[in-house]
Formats: structure tokens, sequence, C-alpha cells
């Protein structure tokens, strides 16, 4: 009853690193000293609460308990008074366990439920919550910003999600540095962002996606770069529907991504275009091989300048595809296997894909679509046939055939060029186009005349 400690247990002295030895007869806030976690001011003495009260009470959720030894614990506990037989209090028992983990558990728990595990930001569903509680007259102005990060869709088809992912991390803490403590971000959906901006005009918030901006010129996750398309709309009046607000900015965004995607999709597929080329310098050769014989073969069987310029453009771009495809099997020193023979006719579709986002790449995309599709309808990935298949695309299949047969692979020799072409004569009506294939030997009689002459 005087404050005393007379008995403690093992797990109250591991906890509190006092031995009862040392323990008894010391004052309770002695030996029990409790901070708040977050003030770390000291807590009231529940001994004495109790003793002055006269009933049990427990201490608050923010108690911590320091150790003798400086160790700190997050402790749930409750003192309750002893009573004599007259119901006079002679003495108080506390009880207590260390829940630090507990606690932290139920921290990540709540964490999860208002965060995106991405990003890092808020979640939808904290903004949602978040914007009732901004919503009123105090904070006016507000503005919401809403941001999409351009491309995503067409990094994830080629280099995968984890590349995507790394482009919205990139995006999500370039937002987060550029924003204050008062203001709210959060990944709305799977490429969209929000910010709610208290006390911010609409002239603000235009100097707020400025410094976004700027922060992201010239940011890159390898070869892409790190684009978003922002729009932005202020509350001024409380009679203002918030949601609506956020509607007109969310249709901004959508304006702004009209007129930029368009540019940045073909930044985009430039980007990729070096990526491929970069991690495989034998794929930029053969491209540029492929570019060239394509042009050839469309001025011998008599295509326009457009269209031969077109079929350059094709066979620049046939393989981009090929992106999406593990390094390891590009560059595979043995003949590949049937699961990696699968992964590879993947790229014509791949390919197609991205061409088809960018504008004036439509025919190119159909172009490099077929270009793995043979005379006789035994190629992929659609199986068509003869005429079915686009011109451009039976040029290309020749001109890819010829380069990849006369080029060293790393688990085949080269043919010669007699060789070559002794194979694409004997496949044409199956594989090939007969009218190319004829076309095209006719271009290197005229190549091996030119370089008898010039012997």
């Amino acid at each position: 009853a005087h404050g005393r400690v007379e008995l403690m247990n093992g797990v109250a002295q591991e906890l509190t690193g006092w031995s009862q030895e040392d323990a008894c007869g010391r004052s309770f806030a002695e030996v029990f000293t409790l901070v708040h976690e977050s003030t770390r001011r000291p807590v009231e003495d529940p001994v004495e609460k109790v003793l002055r009260v006269g009933q049990t009470v427990a201490i608050n959720d923010d108690a911590i308990l320091v150790s003798r030894h400086g160790v700190e614990r997050q402790i749930a506990d409750s003192a309750a008074p002893i009573r004599d037989e007259n119901g006079s209090i002679i003495g108080v028992i506390v009880v207590f366990r260390d829940v630090s983990e507990e606690r932290a558990h139920i921290r990540e728990i709540e964490f999860l439920s208002y965060h995106d595990q991405l990003t890092g930001l808020h979640n939808r569903r904290f903004l949602e919550q978040k914007i009732q509680e901004i919503d009123t007259e105090l904070n006016l102005p507000i503005s919401i910003i809403m941001a999409d990060l351009d491309g995503l869709k067409m990094v994830n088809d080629t280099l995968g999600h984890i590349f995507g992912d790394r482009l919205l991390r990139k995006a999500a803490r370039v937002i987060q540095r550029n924003t204050r403590a008062c203001d709210v971000a959060a990944r709305w959906g799977g490429d969209e962002f929000v910010l709610v901006l208290p006390r911010t005009t609409n002239r603000d918030a235009e100097k707020v996606v400025a410094r976004i901006d700027r922060a992201l010129k010239g940011e890159k996750i390898g070869a892409v770069l790190v684009s978003l398309s922002v729009g932005w709309s202020t509350k001024w009046r409380s009679d203002q529907d918030i949601w609506d607000v956020y509607k007109k900015a969310e249709t901004e965004m959508y304006r702004t991504k009209l007129f930029q995607s368009r540019s940045i999709r073909g930044e985009t597929l430039h980007a990729l275009m070096a990526a491929l080329f970069e991690k495989n310098q034998r794929e930029e050769q053969h491209s540029k091989r492929v570019s060239e014989l394509s042009q050839h073969l469309g001025r011998a069987l008599g295509l326009s300048v457009r269209e031969v310029k077109e079929l350059g453009v094709t066979g620049l771009f046939h393989d981009i595809g090929k992106i999406a495809v593990d390094d390891r099997i590009l560059d595979m020193p043995t003949p590949i296997t049937h699961e990696e023979w699968q992964e590879i006719m993947r790229h014509p579709e791949v390919g197609y894909r991205l061409l088809s986002a960018v504008q004036d790449m439509a025919p190119i995309a159909d172009y490099v679509l077929a270009h793995h599709e043979r005379w006789d309808g035994l190629g992929y990935p659609r199986g068509i046939k003869g005429e079915a298949i686009p011109l451009a695309a039976r040029i290309i299949a020749v001109a890819d055939a010829y380069d990849a047969m006369t080029s060293e692979r790393p688990y085949r020799e080269s043919l010669t060029k007699t060789q070559a072409l002794q194979e694409l004569q004997k496949n044409a009506s199956t594989q090939f186009d007969p009218r190319v294939v004829e076309a095209f030997l006719e271009i290197a009689y005229h190549w091996d005349k030119e370089a008898s002459v010039g012997d």
C-alpha cells in the first residue's frame, strides 16, 4: 500500500531487468519505468492511480516499458487493488506481458490495408476515406492531380511485369518527393496515381505538376523513359462536390494522354529497339541487313518509293518482339529445346502489339505479325497462306531467311551464299513466295556479276 515492490515473478524480473532481491523495497516507479511511445514522457504510475481511485486500471496502449538495461518493450498490462477481509486496500498487483511482436504485426496489417504494397504510396481505399476528411471549408482551395504512367502496357507486354513494376516504383518515388507532408499521394489503379492537395490553388497545383515533370526529365529504367500524363482541377467553394473536381482532373489527364501518348509510345518503341540491340548486337546487324535486302527486293519487284521505304522500316523492326525473349535463349550456344522455340515463336505477336500501339505503324505491325507465315500455310502465328500473306511480309521472310543462313550462329556455321540461294530455291512454293524467290535470285545474280567485274 506504500507503493514499494514486495514480490516479482520470473517473467517480471526478465522483462524489467530487475531481480527480486534488488527490486524489493524500492518504489514501483523506479523498477517499472513507463514512457509514452511517441512523446517519450513518463506514463502515470498505475500503482499510484489504483491506490487513488480504488479500482482496477489498464495501461495506455502507447506505453513502453524501459528495462533496467535500457531495453524497450511494448506491453499490455493492468493494475488491480488487493483488499483485506474488510475491503480495505492493502496493496496492488500489476500483471503485464510483452506485446511488441503482436503490435508490430498489427501495425503491419494496418499499413498493408492502407498502402500499396508495390510503391509504398497510400492505396485507393485510404484515399477515398481521406478525401472525406480533407473536404472541409478549412482546407479550401483543394486541388486534385491525376497522373497516368505512359507506356506501361507496352512495357509489361514486352519486358515483363517486373520491369513495369520498376517504372511504377520510380514514378511513385518522384511523386512522393515532390509533395508536402499535408498532401496525400496514392496509387489509384494499375497505372494511375492521385494526389489530393489541401489549401492549394490551381496555380500552385500547376507548379507541383511542373516540379514532378522536371524531376522525371531524363529518368529511365534501362532504355525506357519514365513519363506521366497529368491533369488537375481545384475545388474553390464548399458547395462544389469534391468528386466532380476529381472527374474534371481525370478528364484533363486523359486529354493530355491523348496528345502525349502517341509521341511517348514512339519514344518507348525506339527505346525498346535500342534495348534489344544493346543486349544482342547480332540482332542489330541482322535487322539492318534484312532492312537493306528487303529494299533491294522491293525495287526489283517494282514497288513504289513509299512501299520500298516501308519495307526498310519493317526490316529494321521485324524482330522487335524478341525484346520479350530471354537473353539466354537468343545467345544459346546449342540448338534450342521445344519449350524455348515456343517462346521465340511469340515474337511476331509481341512485335505486332508494340507497333500497332504507335501512330502510323499499323501497316508495318501487320507485316511484322506475318513475316513467319509460309506460302503453304504451315507457318505461324496464324497459319495463313499464299496471297493472304501481305507481300511485304513475304519479302521480309525471304530476306530474313537468307541473312540467317549466311550469318554465323552460336550453334552452327553459316552457309555459303550459293548454298543459301539453293535453299531458297528448294523451298520456293512451300515456305516462300516463288515470285519473291525468283526476284531475289535475279538480284543475287547481278550482285555476283558486279563482283566479278569489280574483281
